[in-house]
């Protein structure tokens, strides 16, 4: 006999749904998917994360807990294995983690964490998460994290960050099985600097086999138009993306999408290798046959990046035409510190959190297994360091390369942070929350804390606190 269920604005047959399930899975690719049933009698919306066999791994909670509807009850029952999506916000408090407890006890949780850099909603806050994450985790949850959802950042409007315009305004012929290294290189109004270096990427020794893949994001300094003379000069590989702005962004801005303009370059690449490049990056003439022998021994290798004074960087010098003297030290010699100690770099605790996009090189089969660069920073500061993590997590190998590249300093106005510390430790602040919900990490909180300033004892203590009572009220 089959079963019927009501709905608050339908009865459905359970056979009928589960029918319709099979019909859509074979259509729904790995990841995270949106689903919109309407079959006889009932309707069901909402999202699946699937894994790549083709099963579904958690479901969508469309509301907030312990409100469950009649259908989202329905599928959840006998449905052990389905992790639950749960949506966190600033007005969260204990009551929803009771109505979590009582609800879904014993199913995976992946917690979703808005990001709002807005001044009209309040910005979610980390130490609370922290707390509930560590509480949720003594009772028992496996606690995951949706990982660059573009959904969770939503100080992005017009589609500002997550565009699809974007256009190859010009490609060279070569041949597809020839390339081995896809040198990406994203700029945006950085005309005079990214012109040295596709000058210097032409000076390269060597047989390795390279090509350079600009990604122009929305630049409106006459970069597009200079292209048509540029692309001459070169003689490599070489191709152009320009990539479409709604606005024009003003440097430190919540419009930053150099991950997004790196992620669209790889998806044009023909190498087994990517290098990303910053746009104002001086290299080596044996800059890729170091990097050859280096990838090896590595999964990743990053090479060793000097600052070049804002006065020789007006000069537009080439590699050669820098000179001890012409180095400046930035950072307070954080850098300059790990690149000494760098040989040991794959057996220190927390090797991610010395990962940097400047110059740096992957295989492009694990850039690709950990899912790229997260698309959801629109802000400067932690995206790459996500991508070390997430390497890391799949046990990645790292090495310092023997290379050292000259980066070229902007003006002010061309700063991120205008050259000022403490701008930008107020940009990293904001990236690094990005960071964290991102990875749901008690070692991503305890390394970004420094940025915070919380007192990590009591907040363990806290989520120890939570847990007792969680454990009383169980009994």
């Amino acid at each position: 006999m089959q079963k019927t269920h009501k709905c608050k604005t339908a009865i459905y047959n359970e056979d009928v749904f589960d029918e319709s399930f099979r019909k859509l899975l074979p259509s729904m690719g790995y990841g995270s998917v949106e689903y919109d049933l309407k079959e006889e009698g009932f309707s069901a919306r909402g999202r699946f994360s699937i894994d790549s066999n083709k099963k579904i791994e958690s479901f969508v909670c469309l509301v907030e807990p312990p409100d469950l509807s009649d259908l989202e009850v329905f599928l959840l029952k006998g449905r052990e294995s389905w992790g639950i999506e749960v949506e966190v916000n600033e007005a969260w408090s204990l009551r929803e983690l009771i109505g979590l407890y009582r609800t879904f006890r014993g199913r995976v949780i992946c917690l979703h964490c808005p990001v709002s850099f807005s001044q009209k909603n309040k910005l979610l806050s980390a130490w609370k998460v922290f707390v509930w994450t560590l509480t949720l985790r003594k009772l028992g949850f496996e606690v995951r994290s949706l990982m660059g959802k573009p959904s969770r950042n939503e100080s992005i409007s017009g589609g500002v960050l997550y565009e699809r315009n974007f256009e190859v305004l010009y490609q060279s012929q070569c041949s597809t099985h020839d390339i081995e290294f896809s040198i990406i290189i994203p700029v945006y109004n950085s005309k005079e600097f990214v012109t040295k270096t596709l000058q210097q990427l032409d000076m390269l020794t060597g047989s390795v086999s390279y090509e350079v893949i600009l990604c122009d994001d929305g630049s409106d300094d006459g970069l597009r138009e200079s292209i048509s003379v540029l692309k001459e000069e070169i003689s490599y590989p070489f191709k152009y993306i320009y990539i479409d702005r709604l606005r024009k962004r003003i440097m430190g801005d919540y419009d930053y999408r150099a991950g997004l303009a790196r992620n669209i370059g790889v998806g044009h690449s023909l190498g087994k290798y990517l290098v990303f490049l910053d746009s104002d990056m001086l290299v080596p003439e044996n800059f890729l046959e170091t990097i050859e022998s280096e990838m090896n021994v590595a999964d990743l290798v990053m090479c060793q990046r000097m600052h070049v004074s804002v006065e020789k960087s007006k000069e537009l010098p080439l590699y050669g035409d820098v000179q001890e003297g012409d180095l400046i030290s930035v950072d307070n010699g954080y850098w300059l510190s790990f690149y000494k100690k760098g040989k040991s770099w794959n057996l220190m605790c927390e090797k991610w959190k010395y990962v940097c996009t400047h110059s740096l090189c992957i295989k492009k089969s694990l850039f690709e297994k950990v899912g790229g660069i997260a698309n959801n920073y629109n802000i400067y500061g932690y995206e790459d360091v996500q991508l070390g993590y997430e390497v890391s997590l799949v046990g990645g190998v790292f090495k310092l390369s023997d290379n050292k590249v000259y980066h070229l300093s902007p003006e002010k106005d061309r700063s991120e942070y205008s050259h000022e510390q403490i701008k930008r430790l107020k940009l990293l602040e904001k990236s690094a929350k990005i960071f964290y919900f991102n990875t749901l990490s008690e070692s991503a909180f305890e390394h970004c804390n420094f940025l915070w300033k919380k007192n990590i004892f009591w907040l363990k203590f806290k989520s120890i606190v939570c847990y007792c009572f969680f454990s009383l009220y169980s009994k």
